[in-house]
């Protein structure tokens, strides 16, 4: 009797537990932005002496639109095409740095100057000072590139594509 009593308490404990993990990913797309934007102002442009700020941050079409405030300059614009994300890691030499991959150039920088070009490239570097909200946000933008990933395969299953 104790042995199936403890066996039923082990098993409602897992199922518990279980279920509470998956609970923990399934937000939206939209509330996983909405996250974001909340926690936006903690975000400085990664690594640079001192960090740049960065303000005005916006989600429209998938895409996230930010300005670079750079002392004595214009602004410079940045956008990141979220439906292209592919990763979301902290950096390997910067612990406090989180490193947003996309599946290629999709990270438009741009320095609002004559004398710059417009640059693309496959990556952009958010540095993040809280312990507790970089760990926050780096999940989040991990599920963003999990929901953007699956995204990009239901329509290249829906296309009908083999490759």
């Amino acid at each position: 009797m104790k042995q199936t009593i403890l066996t039923l308490i082990l098993c409602i404990t897992t199922l518990t537990v279980t279920f509470a993990q998956e609970k923990q990913n399934d937000a939206t797309w939209e509330e996983t932005v909405e996250f974001i934007l909340k926690y936006s102002k903690s975000l400085k442009s990664g690594k640079f002496k001192p960090p740049l700020n960065l303000k005005n941050f916006n989600v429209s079409n998938n895409k996230l639109s930010f300005k670079t405030d750079i002392k004595n300059e214009d602004d410079w614009d940045n956008t990141i095409d979220l439906s292209k994300l592919s990763d979301a890691k902290i950096s390997e030499h910067h612990e406090d740095v989180i490193i947003l991959s996309c599946t290629g150039p999709y990270v438009m920088w741009n320095p609002n100057d004559s004398d710059y070009e417009i640059k693309y490239r496959s990556y952009y570097s958010f540095e993040i000072g809280d312990n507790e909200l970089r760990q926050r946000l780096l999940n989040a933008f991990k599920h963003l590139a999990k929901l953007a990933t699956e995204k990009r395969e239901a329509e290249r299953e829906a296309s009908g594509e083999k490759f």
